[in-house]
Order: structure tokens, then C-alpha cells, then sequence
């Protein structure tokens, strides 16, 4: 009698933790790219607002 399914076997398990390792911190492996994209535009945004307000010192009044 065969089943078509794979039982549980611990001495030939069906993926082993190294397998498992790339799937389980693939979230945290994304949430990382993502964090970091976030610092690198707010980085940008406050040069771009360090040089508005600069700029906008030197204009004086009247632009």
C-alpha cells in the first residue's frame, strides 16, 4: 500500500534548515531594501530642502 504523499521523516526530512534559511528571511531581507530606500529619500529631501532654504536666504526680498 502506497500513498501519494511524503510522511515526515527525521532522518531524510523534506527541506533542511539551510533550505529553509533564504525563505524565512526573505521578509526581513525586503523590509531591510525598503528601510533603506526610505533613509536614502529623506536624505535627498532634506538637501533639497537645505538648498531651497539657502537660496532662498540669498534672493532677498524681492527674489
Amino acid at each position: 500500500m502506497s500513498t501519494s504523499h511524503k510522511r515526515y521523516n527525521a532522518y531524510n526530512p523534506l527541506a533542511t534548515p539551510s533550505e529553509l534559511w533564504p525563505l524565512l528571511t526573505t521578509p526581513l531581507n525586503l523590509a531591510d531594501r525598503l528601510l533603506e530606500q526610505v533613509g536614502r529619500m529623506h536624505e535627498q529631501l532634506n538637501h533639497l530642502e537645505s538648498e531651497r532654504s539657502r537660496t532662498a536666504r540669498r534672493a532677498g526680498p524681492f527674489g
